[in-house]
């Protein structure tokens, strides 16, 4: 059921939610463990510029979680979101700032290099519902037996063509 909600206020732009719908999926909690849906919306909250999402996916690059193994966007990841906790977390900070040391003990002077400048021209990402958002979004009004809402939804999009919502 709370997935159910993560998934309605993600789709939404919630970034809070989007960071809890990409650990629900990590971990299991709810939902069959799902690494790419997971990297998915945890993506989409560091690109956001959530600092938790940003560590996280730190770690999904550094390990290849959902995504392509990639030390340097790792790096730059960790950095951002060493940039981004706020004062009173301090501990998270600590942890983003050991994650990124251990990384950077690995990775050359030019890898080092390339993580700083992407880290440097990194620019949050407004949130804008793509057509897979909107399905998830009618699939949760089904889910709730919301049929008008689903219809209003699939539409439009089933007039443009997107197969999902031909169905």
């Amino acid at each position: 059921e709370a997935v159910t909600w993560f998934l309605q206020g993600a789709v939404n732009g919630s970034i809070t939610s989007q960071t809890m719908l990409g650990h629900a999926w990590f971990y299991g909690w709810g939902v069959a463990v799902d690494l790419d849906r997971s990297a998915f919306w945890m993506q989409r909250a560091a690109d956001a510029g959530d600092p938790k999402a940003q560590r996280d996916m730190g770690a999904y690059y550094w390990n290849g979680f959902g995504v392509p193994e990639d030390n340097v966007e790792a790096l730059k990841w960790f950095l951002l979101a060493i940039e981004h906790y706020a004062p009173s977390e301090d501990e998270s900070r600590r942890l983003a700032t050991v994650d990124r040391d251990q990384l950077s003990e690995n990775l050359s002077r030019s890898e080092t290099a390339e993580a700083r400048k992407r880290a440097q021209t990194w620019r949050a990402i407004p949130f804008v519902k793509t057509d897979k958002d909107l399905v998830s979004e009618a699939a949760v009004a089904l889910r709730r037996d919301d049929y008008a809402k689903a219809a209003r939804i699939y539409g439009p999009l089933a007039e443009r063509g997107f197969a999902e919502a031909q169905t």
